[in-house]
């Protein structure tokens, strides 16, 4: 179990799931699949988590001894480099998707503005908009790095796959909102679950629900999608619910790290299975 939660720890486990709903994308876009890109979305999810998680440690606050530092993290910044470096080289290699990966560079930082400046209390005052801002940028990396090199894509499918996308995550996020509300709140950190009551959450989650299965319906039957597909879109909907729901009850560290995100990598094996004839 120790090593299993070392596992998550690392945002081993969610970069997995980030190159699931990236694999997503091509099978839902009728695409070859490029593992070159899957490999570029786990190693940039891997970047960007353990990123953040040495940003909010502390790292770079010079009043503690650096060797101690080094000490804890080494695996976080290890994790950290050796992504950097599979980055830097794909952009070498195919700098066509130079534009998007900046894109994804500059959201990401965007997210990160609080730990970077001194002037926090201006950057934490921005209610749910990290909330948002986490949402797009996974819907973004997830979706339109799979249909970079592709020229011939319905653009308007791509649009709508990836706003459903959008509020998918965008679930799971209040989820994990609703967990770090009490620590948020400690920090002055403002979100979802900090600015509103449950109840209102509640039903800011059940409203993006319901636009999510109103939304899934409409685009299988404008697009003709396959009918497993559509199922795979409920099937998420109504699990993440299930999730927001359960998530009320105190849970632990395995429930939201392995459950909560594991439900991105199931909806891609749900998927991935509709393909096998």
């Amino acid at each position: 179990m120790k090593l299993f939660k070392y596992f998550l720890s690392h945002s081993l486990f969610v970069a997995i799931c980030a190159a699931s709903l990236t694999y997503q994308t091509f099978i839902f876009t009728n695409s070859i699949v490029d593992n070159s890109i899957c490999f570029l979305v786990f190693f940039s999810t891997l970047a960007a988590y353990n990123f953040y998680w040495i940003l909010t440690q502390g790292i770079f606050n010079f009043n503690n001894k650096l060797p101690n530092k080094f000490k804890n993290y080494w695996l976080h910044l290890f994790l950290l480099i050796i992504s950097i470096i599979y980055i830097f080289d794909f952009v070498l290699k195919h700098s066509s998707l130079l534009l998007y990966i900046s894109i994804s560079f500059l959201l990401t930082f965007f997210y990160c503005i609080p730990f970077f400046t001194k002037d926090t209390k201006r950057f934490k005052n921005v209610g749910f908009i990290k909330t948002i801002l986490l949402a797009f940028t996974w819907s973004f990396v997830t979706t339109f790095f799979a249909i970079s090199r592709d020229a011939d894509n319905n653009y308007l499918f791509i649009y709508c796959l990836f706003f459903i996308r959008f509020l998918f995550i965008f679930m799971l996020s209040i989820t994990f909102d609703s967990r770090d509300a009490e620590i948020d709140t400690m920090k002055g950190i403002h979100s979802i679950a900090t600015v509103f009551k449950d109840k209102i959450i509640n039903k800011i989650f059940f409203i993006i629900f319901i636009i999510y299965l109103l939304f899934s319906i409409l685009i299988s039957i404008h697009f003709s999608i396959h009918l497993i597909h559509l199922i795979t879109f409920i099937a998420t909907g109504i699990l993440s619910l299930l999730l927001f729901l359960l998530s009320k009850k105190n849970k632990g560290y395995v429930y939201y790290y392995f459950v909560v995100d594991g439900l991105m990598l199931f909806s891609s094996f749900i998927t991935y299975l509709s393909t096998i004839h």
